[in-house]
């Protein structure tokens, strides 16, 4: 994103994406690779200093601000009949809590932080799901593989340039301390109950799942970007829902 939408004097946060050598492109990787100081920006020339060098930044890395990250709660609340998405995530330190997601047509909710198109926010960390109950999410336009659906979007590129298309990040762990406890699903489309990808330090216990007779074979889908300090514990399963935690590898 351009700094002149952070500000002056804001620590910052990189986020560097590895290029591949391939003319078509292949996934590129994310991961926090540097913290510094902002100290000036010209906004006519688009040229930043910072306090301190900054060793190995490359052409089309992005930035963003640590000090502007707001934390967040949402407890007690309804969010019903959504266009899209219940709750959408991009931020630290977030607790959702005893809320209702009925019948949205993408998940309920949904952190998909993007280096693609939209630009919006970098790897959230330290988030925690508890008491929520989710019915008929993902039954429309915004369908996505999971009612709680964690991922982090990278471009692909084409002849060396980032292009507006990209893919779920597959390598390395960008999301980090995502705990999700306590919950109730009623699923009825056939999508995973949670499905979550590119994450240090998870944690899924004391969930309910209940699928409808049409569409079993619902889950917990963890991909084979999260780390191994997955902890999955007594997730509980009715009607034709599966008790399976499915690790894509």
């Amino acid at each position: 994103r351009d700094l002149h939408r952070v500000g002056r004097r804001q620590r910052q946060m990189c986020i560097r994406d590895r290029v591949s050598t391939q003319s078509t492109g292949k996934r590129k990787t994310m991961q926090v690779f540097n913290q510094n100081v902002l100290v000036s920006w010209d906004s006519s020339t688009r040229i930043a200093t910072f306090k301190n060098p900054i060793q190995g930044i490359e052409e089309y890395d992005l930035i963003e601000s640590l000090d502007n990250i707001p934390s967040f709660i949402s407890m007690n609340n309804i969010y019903r009949n959504n266009r899209a998405r219940g709750n959408l995530l991009k931020s630290h330190h977030m607790v959702i809590k005893n809320n209702t997601y009925e019948y949205n047509t993408g998940p309920a909710i949904q952190s998909y932080p993007d280096g693609v198109y939209w630009f919006e926010s970098g790897p959230v960390l330290d988030i925690t799901i508890s008491d929520c109950k989710f019915i008929g999410s993902n039954y429309g336009i915004a369908a996505m593989e999971g009612d709680v659906f964690f991922a982090a979007q990278v471009p692909d590129f084409f002849e060396g340039v980032p292009t507006t298309n990209g893919n779920t990040l597959s390598e390395g762990q960008v999301l980090k301390s995502i705990k999700i406890t306590g919950n109730q699903f009623s699923q009825f489309y056939g999508t995973d109950a949670i499905s979550i990808y590119a994450t240090d330090g998870l944690i899924i216990e004391n969930n309910v799942v209940y699928a409808n007779d049409v569409m079993p074979d619902l889950n917990f889908n963890v991909s084979n970007s999260v780390s191994s300090s997955v902890n999955f514990n007594r997730c509980y399963y009715n009607g034709r829902a599966t008790p399976c935690l499915t690790r894509n590898v």
